[in-house]
């Protein structure tokens, strides 16, 4: 009976209504091709004259959706011009019309998103004086792909009969289940989000985990972060321990690092001798801070031990990624300085003292 109706409602539309009908239509689509026409020749040039990048890229997304909007614009009002009477017919194409509305601006924000990441978000970030890595743009541009595509479903969904709310609260449910299925993971996530939005660490830093591992961060990824050793072992951590444990971060505040050699020399020695032959050592080492009196080389005697008195003598490296090698170039030069001044480096020995037995037994005799 339905479809029977639906014949007879456009059965008694006139051809004077049917010929104004297609025109609008035909004109509507025309329409649609000259702003397609206008936004690729003469807005695109227009944006082009511009330092932004931003306005061709929103120029690039919308395009096409405004012309299909215009396409569907005439359609809507074509249909007016046929003036169905049938309730039934008009419900449905009013439907028809509010699915494909939505179809559009779906499709027109979903071309949005990553301009508005990258151009707006970014930004807004870098002015809170906020870490933004190559992390965060992808994430943000899928959780709002993410939220568009359900929004619109729903919205569809609903127009074509279906009980919304029922959906929703069955949603809810499998949601929770899936929640509890993937705690682990989400926990990750969440991690690497704290991660870069508290700037606990950045790719390049220079760190020492928890578990006493040191090196450089190569990459950090929504669910682990991974560490470059200096013995070349790359370590993998899930994000949620890394939010969960101490991090000593070598680059922060800054990426200079106080480094230390500690040696010993011989007694008898003078100590400000020793002093004056420990800095020239250092003297002369590219990377090494020397202009900054906070942060000048300086010589402490740590100790009198066994065989030796010790010492440390510290200096600040510019970059901590350097720290390595540049303790390795200082304690080579000095102990070439110490042999040239003729200061002994002592080694481990004992001295054993002998008392003749038989003179003691002599004694007691």
């Amino acid at each position: 009976m339905a479809f029977v109706s639906f014949l007879t409602s456009l059965a008694d539309v006139s051809a004077t209504q049917w010929g104004t009908a297609a025109v609008i239509v035909l004109a509507s689509w025309l329409a649609g091709k000259a702003v397609y026409w206008f936004f690729k020749r003469i807005a695109r040039q227009l944006t082009a004259k511009t330092k932004m990048e931003f306005d061709d890229q929103v120029i690039d997304a919308i395009e096409e959706p405004v012309a299909a909007a215009v396409l569907l614009a005439g359609a809507w009002y074509a249909f007016q011009i046929l003036n169905v009477s049938d309730e039934p017919t008009i419900g449905l194409f009013y439907n028809a019309l509010k699915i494909a509305g939505t179809a559009i601006a779906a499709w027109g924000a979903f071309r949005l998103v990553n301009p508005f990441a990258q151009h707006v978000l970014v930004p807004v970030s870098r002015k809170a004086n906020q870490q933004v890595n190559e992390l965060v743009v992808p994430l943000v541009s899928k959780t709002l792909k993410i939220i568009i595509a359900l929004l619109t479903l729903l919205f569809i969904l609903d127009n074509v009969g279906f009980d919304v709310t029922a959906l929703l609260a069955g949603a809810g449910l499998g949601g929770l289940a899936i929640a509890f299925a993937a705690q682990q993971t989400i926990s990750n996530i969440f991690g690497g989000i704290s991660i870069i939005v508290d700037k606990t660490f950045s790719v390049g830093d220079r760190i020492r985990l928890d578990s006493g591992e040191e090196g450089t961060v190569k990459e950090i990824t929504l669910r682990t972060t991974r560490v470059l050793t200096q013995e070349n072992e790359l370590v993998i951590v899930p994000n949620a321990t890394l939010a969960n444990s101490k991090i000593v971060n070598y680059s922060q505040p800054d990426s200079g690092f106080r480094a230390k050699v500690d040696f010993g020399v011989v007694y008898g020695s003078k100590p400000e001798t020793v002093r004056k032959v420990a800095l020239r050592a250092v003297q002369g080492v590219d990377g090494i801070e020397f202009n900054d009196e906070k942060r000048k080389p300086s010589v402490v005697m740590e100790g009198m031990g066994d065989f030796a008195v010790q010492y440390r003598l510290f200096f600040w490296v510019q970059n901590a990624l350097d720290t390595p090698s540049k303790q390795r170039e200082v304690r080579e030069r000095l102990y070439d300085k110490l042999n040239e001044n003729r200061i002994g480096i002592p080694f481990p020995t004992h001295t054993v003292y002998l008392q003749p037995a038989g003179k003691e037994n002599r004694k007691k005799a």
